[in-house]
């Protein structure tokens, strides 16, 4: 309840002040934020740094045909890594307006909770193989390749378990999952399961006509690979993630049920029509479809203590519980402070 409305009220009915501060109270301490920010964060992403693996650290490494550019992937190795275990690993691509070597990617990190996983951030590779794109594509199949061969690196040297990958992105990572990891067979056939989170492959995301028209191609190469499919709330009509955000803000508002009282939203799986873009064109494909109780779009969501980070969490330990030599820890439903 914000506080326009508790004021409204009170003029209207003339309830005591008291009454209507302990039903307000009542309502922000039983609901979620529709804003994730205001969820308790309790993960921060160790930075990028140079050197060599160790427990704990996440660095940069580069493939031997890439030592004299600037495309790096970097490696994150758990808490409770040891040689000679072998452990999942989580696969990641990240948003625009970010690099590997500049460390925005974290979903990984918060899904794992930096325990039990190797985690690997994945370059976008540019056109002429010298760098890290920030925004967009680069070459997808120079991408491609590069992950392929990343990924296999990372298993061999660093106890990865080649059968227990997961890919995962938000944003542009997200639309990466299919984009990037179902370019062809060879890369599709490296994943577990998929996480993208907040866009998906199903628009012109600035491919050009050609790679656009694959996009149904891409999405039925999945076969039988799982993905959680999940984003944000969106205005149903000219959205904008970050009026929609101020709006919330502004009026302090205590539920995504109060805001949704107020503005015409949308999960962003219909209002961008993900879900009916996977139903028509793939009805036997294994997803799993969540919607966020909040309206931010934002790649940190994994860092804070939710109902949907929860999920996901579960989701993961199921799947990777079906292959006899994953890392059979798992990720933990609830992190000990």
């Amino acid at each position: 309840m914000t506080r326009t409305r508790i004021k409204i009220l009170m003029r209207a009915t003339r309830v005591p002040v008291t009454l209507y501060l302990f039903v307000a109270l009542f309502s922000v301490g039983n609901a979620a934020p529709p804003d994730v920010t205001k969820h308790p964060r309790d993960l921060s992403v160790p930075e990028v740094t140079k050197g060599e693996p160790v427990p704990g650290k996440r660095v940069l490494q580069a493939l031997p045909d890439y030592e004299n550019s600037k495309v790096r992937h970097a490696l994150y190795l758990p808490t409770d890594w040891v040689k000679g275990k072998t452990y999942s690993v989580i696969a990641e691509y990240t948003g625009n307006n970010g690099t590997v070597a500049g460390g925005k990617a974290c979903q990984g990190y918060g899904i794992s909770g930096g325990k039990g996983f190797l985690w690997i951030t994945l370059p976008f590779v540019s056109e002429d193989g010298k760098t890290d794109m920030d925004w967009w594509w680069g070459d997808p199949d120079r991408t491609a390749d590069y992950a392929i061969a990343a990924i296999k690196s990372v298993c061999k040297k660093w106890g990865g378990n080649p059968k227990a990958v997961i890919l995962t992105g938000h944003s542009r990572g997200a639309i990466a999952c299919n984009y990037i990891g179902l370019r062809n067979d060879d890369i599709a056939k490296l994943w577990l399961g998929m996480i993208p989170a907040s866009h998906y492959d199903n628009r012109p995301w600035k491919q050009g006509k050609a790679e656009f028209s694959r996009k149904v191609e891409r999405l039925r190469r999945l076969g039988k690979t799982p993905q959680f499919v999940c984003g944000e709330h969106h205005l149903a009509e000219q959205h904008n993630d970050k009026k929609l955000l101020a709006m919330v803000q502004t009026e302090n508002y205590d539920s995504l049920e109060a805001v949704k009282r107020d503005l015409n939203l949308q999960t962003i799986l219909i209002q961008e029509g993900i879900q009916a873009f996977i139903t028509k064109n793939h009805p036997n494909a294994r997803i799993t479809f969540h919607t966020f109780p909040w309206v931010n779009h934002d790649g940190q969501w994994t860092l804070y203590d939710t109902s949907s980070r929860k999920k996901l969490r579960n989701w993961v330990n199921e799947l990777t519980a079906q292959i006899p030599s994953a890392n059979r820890k798992g990720v933990p439903s609830k992190l000990t402070k």
